[in-house]
């Protein structure tokens, strides 16, 4: 792809010859004219495609966050966002289909990486992410903006959530089913004025949730080690607890949950309840 200066006919649209004109983000340029490929394609040009399909797949599944982490690099290199993930990246993908996933970068500039990141994914299938309010190296404030990237290599889609740096902490809902040994998480921020920092890897910690569920009857196979409810030879009624004192209704999964930055606001109830976000998470998904 090359840019051409107009003449007084305008830009150039189209085949003409071995050229082909078009507009790129309002910009007149011109490329070669790729001409059928008559004769077979060798093996290593097979697997060569496939690794840059492969790319290129990932890139476009993470256009929501490119846009707002290399925005400014892909213009100074006057191409797309994808296209220059793929170009900063590709060493991190292998031709034999595997992915250096903890070496990804989705965005680049001066602004301060987001520092102390770490994800942890709650058996309701909330992901919580946390990270200091200062970083480390770089220009940093309290109201740049925070995104966070959650990429599932299975269905190979990700989520977008949106936080800002001062709250250091961001909550987001993913759909049924991710687990955290599928999911990978991505953080970087950017500044008021467009520049994005570089991105900071997080590894997801599952936490499944505390289950707490009515005792059996007595005289019931307890486990695989042959005790019996009942054999130490206490009765039903002898502790002296009359039903319903405890609040358990027979029947009643009950679930305890305390967040882990020490907030309140999460909910005990049956098992189809919901946590109830803290005070400063935000509960959204970005398509």
């Amino acid at each position: 792809m090359a840019k051409y200066y107009e003449g007084v006919l305008g830009p150039f649209v189209g085949k003409l010859g071995p050229a082909v004109g078009y507009l790129w983000r309002g910009r007149a340029v011109m490329r070669a004219h790729v001409a059928h490929i008559r004769f077979p394609n060798t093996e290593a040009q097979l697997i060569e495609r496939d690794w840059f399909v492969g790319m290129v797949r990932f890139a476009a599944a993470a256009r929501g966050v490119l846009r707002h982490g290399l925005k400014g690099a892909a213009e100074r290199h006057a191409m797309s966002e994808a296209n220059y993930f793929v170009m900063s990246n590709k060493r991190h993908f292998s031709q034999e289909g595997g992915v250096a996933y903890e070496r990804l970068q989705f965005s680049s500039g001066p602004v301060a990486p987001v520092s102390g990141v770490s994800c942890r994914l709650e058996g309701t299938g909330v992901l919580h992410a946390s990270w200091e309010r200062h970083g480390t190296r770089g220009r940093s404030k309290g109201d740049d903006r925070v995104y966070l990237y959650v990429y599932h290599t299975v269905e190979r889609r990700g989520v977008v959530a949106e936080g800002r740096r001062r709250e250091c902490r961001l909550a987001v809902q993913l759909p049924d089913g991710w687990r955290a040994d599928a999911v990978h998480c991505y953080l970087f921020a950017t500044s008021r004025h467009g520049e994005a920092s570089p991105t900071a890897y997080a590894a997801v910690v599952q936490e499944d949730m505390v289950i707490v569920a009515e005792a059996p009857a007595a005289n019931v196979e307890v486990g695989e080690s042959g005790e019996r409810q009942g054999e130490s030879g206490d009765r039903p009624g002898e502790s002296g607890d009359r039903p319903g004192e405890s609040g358990d209704r027979p029947g009643v999964v009950r679930q305890e949950k305390k967040h882990p930055d020490g907030c309140s606001g999460w909910s005990v109830g049956d098992s189809n309840s919901r946590p109830l976000p803290c005070e400063g998470s935000a509960l959204n998904q970005l398509s």
